[in-house]
C-alpha cells in the first residue's frame, strides 16, 4: 500500500490462499470502509481452478464472518474470453467454472472489460510477440465501477517482454473534487547556470524599478505589488520555457 496514497492505518488483512490470494480492509473516506481481494493465480489448469473454489468456500463460510471483497486484482493466468488471447482463442486454464461461480457470489465484473467492450489490449506478452493476453484485471463491484476512470494499461521498459501495468482511478462518491493542483517549478531548475541567469537579469530589472518607484509618486499601475507580480509571471514563463527545452533534450 502507498502511505501517500491509501490510509494504511489499521489495516484488517486475511491470508485466503497462502502464497496466492491476500484480501485487506481499511478505511477509504469518511469512515467507509473498502475491501480488496489480491490474487496471483497458478498456472496449472487444475490449481487455478481449485484456488477460486477455495476462495469463494472461505468467503461464504459464517464462521470465518470475512468482508465481501469490492475489487479484486491481480494476475489471474487466464482469460475469459478469445478477444483476450491472440491468437484468439480459449485454452484449458481459461474461463474456469469456479471462478464464474466466484464472481456470481461476490457481484465483481471486469472493469476494463465493461468499460471497453469491444477494445483489445494486452497485460502480457513474450519477447517474439507471438502471444499475447489480457490475464492481469481489475474487477470491481458494480458501484466502484461506476465510479472508476481512466483506466490505463502501460508498458514500461522492465515490463516490455512480460506483464504491462494495469491501474484504474476510484473515486468515492461523497469524495471532494480535486483540481491538478497548483504548478510548481522543478526543482532541478535551481541548478540550472542558463536559468538563473535569466532570473537575476529579471531580478536586477526590478530592483532599478522598486527604486524608482520609491521616488516618484505611485499609481495602480505602477507600485510594488503590479511590479512583483509581473516579476513572478516572467519567471513562472522562464521556467516552463527551459523545462521544455531540458525535456526535448532528454527524449
Amino acid at each position: 500500500m502507498n502511505n501517500l496514497l491509501t490510509n494504511a492505518c489499521d489495516v484488517e488483512s486475511h491470508v485466503l490462499v497462502p502464497g496466492r490470494a491476500i484480501m485487506i480492509n481499511f478505511e477509504w473516506h469518511a469512515g467507509d470502509h473498502i475491501t480488496v481481494l489480491a490474487v496471483y493465480a497458478p498456472t496449472g489448469t487444475r490449481e487455478n481452478g481449485l484456488m477460486w473454489a477455495d476462495i469463494a468456500a472461505k468467503l461464504t463460510d459464517n464462521a470465518a464472518n470475512l468482508p465481501r471483497p469490492d475489487m479484486l486484482l491481480g494476475d489471474f493466468n487466464f482469460v475469459e474470453d478469445p478477444i483476450d488471447r491472440y491468437p484468439a482463442g480459449l485454452n484449458a486454464i481459461d474461463s474456469p467454472a469456479s471462478f464464474s461461480d466466484l464472481k456470481r457470489e461476490t457481484g465483481l465484473i471486469d472493469g476494463w472489460r465493461n468499460t471497453f467492450p469491444d477494445e483489445v489490449e494486452w497485460t502480457w506478452r513474450n519477447s517474439a510477440r507471438s502471444a499475447m493476453s489480457r490475464i492481469d484485471r481489475i474487477y470491481l463491484s458494480r458501484s466502484l465501477n461506476s465510479q472508476s476512470r481512466e483506466w490505463k494499461v502501460s508498458i514500461t521498459g522492465i515490463t516490455k517482454d512480460d506483464h504491462s501495468r494495469l491501474q484504474v482511478d476510484v473515486a468515492h462518491a461523497q469524495a471532494p473534487e480535486t483540481g491538478p493542483g497548483r504548478w510548481a517549478m522543478a526543482l532541478f531548475l535551481t541548478q540550472d547556470q542558463r536559468f538563473l541567469e535569466s532570473v537575476n537579469a529579471k531580478g536586477l530589472q526590478l530592483q532599478d524599478q522598486l527604486v524608482a518607484i520609491s521616488r516618484t509618486t505611485r499609481t495602480g499601475d505602477w507600485n510594488a505589488q503590479t511590479l512583483w507580480l509581473k516579476f513572478k509571471t516572467q519567471v513562472t514563463a522562464l521556467a516552463k520555457a527551459r523545462m521544455r527545452q531540458i525535456n526535448c533534450k532528454r527524449d
